[in-house]
């Protein structure tokens, strides 16, 4: 008959509401395997745990001295004095759980930010496309934004997270957005700070990856992940390298607004898939763009409008001797080229002003210059401009091209008239909102 074994058995972190747990299965390790039992209980009574317990059955060796040591996850040693004659009939492990136990999170460097940036926003067809059309799209890799981290959460104190051969732990992963979604868009259209214009966000991964949709799919979604550590030296954890994201700009409503788009908050987060109750940030995501909707800019050909007036004869070529009394209207044409439909407006400004005539453009000083008239400048009704002061041209500049008449004519300005050239210079400016 074999002498009884002894056995050291040491019980970490477990939480002293289940010291009388683990006092009863240590008796029945005791008396099911006929050892001479030892229990080393580490002091942790201020905070939770778990409790560890090797249980044993029929366990018969020739002058053996068993040391079964609790360390991190489950690492169980066995040493023994004298290999002769020895025999396992079995060795169970039994893992009780403190109810008291709190998940536990961590990643591989601070909160990474995803920078998006959209660039300038700019579509012809903007305003005749319905509310819900995607009006511009950005896709790329996740890391290429910058937004490369890795997490993983497990329920054991940080303290006892090395890796001990292959380890699988499941990880709830979330792909946040902040706020609350525009309605009719099934909860994945998010406003941004523009009136009119939210974001949708796509993830996916093309490799099969932990639960990751290998498709294209709107955030928010949550998935578990399984993982495992790979190799077994490594922890297992949940990475961004082999994700991809798409961002689509959406019209959400008929009259949307110009300006510095922004959207900041969605989210990137893992936490323990059995306990909610800790989680780690590991990337952030920011958009941001301009939304230049409403554009215009002259045409090449407008930018410089040389308007010939011909030769006038005075008096006869005038409709008076009087100042005030006018020649032929000469016709000239400006256009503009313009995006999704915005007021538009046209100021001219004079060169050369005239004294008490603020509505004349004076001629350009010279000594050869003809005297006592000036240049009047006309819509294309005929209605004399006002200078200095925006006009509108149209509150709604249809897409693409758009020309714009004006006229000129000579008109006396009441001072003695000399004939000579007779050049007067405006600089005009277009206007849109």
């Amino acid at each position: 008959m074999f002498p009884s074994p002894q056995v050291v058995l040491r019980l970490e972190a477990f939480s002293c509401p289940e010291r009388r747990k683990a006092g009863r299965l240590v008796s029945l390790v005791r008396d099911a395997c006929r050892l001479r039992l030892s229990v080393q209980y580490s002091d942790n009574c201020d905070g939770g745990g778990r409790v560890l317990v090797a249980l044993c059955a029929a366990l018969t060796y020739a002058d053996v001295r068993l040391s079964f040591e609790i360390v991190g996850v489950a690492l169980l040693k066995i040493l023994a004095s004298n290999w002769r004659n020895r025999w396992l009939a079995s060795v169970f492990l039994f893992l009780a759980w403190s109810p008291a136990m709190a998940a536990w999170c961590t990643s591989t460097s601070p909160v990474a930010t995803l920078n998006i940036n959209l660039g300038t926003v700019s579509e012809a067809t903007a305003d005749r496309m319905p509310v819900g059309s995607v009006i511009y799209t950005v896709s790329g890799d996740w890391d290429a934004y910058g937004g490369h981290n890795a997490g993983w959460c497990q329920n054991l104190p940080a303290g006892n997270l090395s890796p001990i051969g292959n380890l699988r732990v499941k990880t709830k992963v979330y792909f946040s957005m902040p706020g609350t979604p525009v309605q009719g868009y099934w909860n994945d259209v998010y406003p941004t700070n523009l009136a009119g214009v939210g974001v949708r966000i796509y993830i996916w991964n093309p490799s099969s990856y932990y639960g990751t949709p290998t498709r294209a799919t709107a955030i928010p979604l949550s998935f578990t992940a399984d993982l495992q550590n790979s190799p077994p030296t490594m922890r297992p954890a949940y990475g961004t390298g082999g994700l991809r994201v798409r961002v689509e700009v959406i019209k959400t409503a008929p009259n949307w607004q110009a300006g510095s788009l922004r959207y900041v908050g969605g989210q990137l987060r893992v936490t323990a898939a059995d306990n909610a109750s800790n989680s780690v940030t590991l990337t952030q995501v920011s958009i941001m763009g301009t939304m230049n909707t409403r554009s215009c800019s002259v045409a090449a050909g407008s930018r410089n409008v040389s308007v010939n007036m011909r030769e006038v004869a005075y008096p006869n070529g005038f409709s008076g001797r009087q100042a005030g009394a006018y020649g032929p209207t000469i016709p000239f044409r400006i256009t503009m080229n313009c995006v999704s439909g915005p007021r538009t407006s046209i100021q001219f400004d004079p060169v050369t002003a005239i004294a008490g005539k603020p509505d004349i453009l004076g001629l350009t000083p010279n000594s050869s210059n003809a005297s006592g008239i000036g240049v009047q400048l006309l819509s294309s009704v005929g209605v004399p401009l006002q200078l200095r002061t925006p006009v509108l041209l149209t509150a709604r500049a249809p897409d693409g091209a758009s020309t714009y008449s004006f006229g000129g004519r000579y008109i006396l300005t009441g001072e003695p008239v000399r004939g000579g050239r007779a050049d007067a210079t405006s600089i005009f400016t277009m206007m849109y909102e």
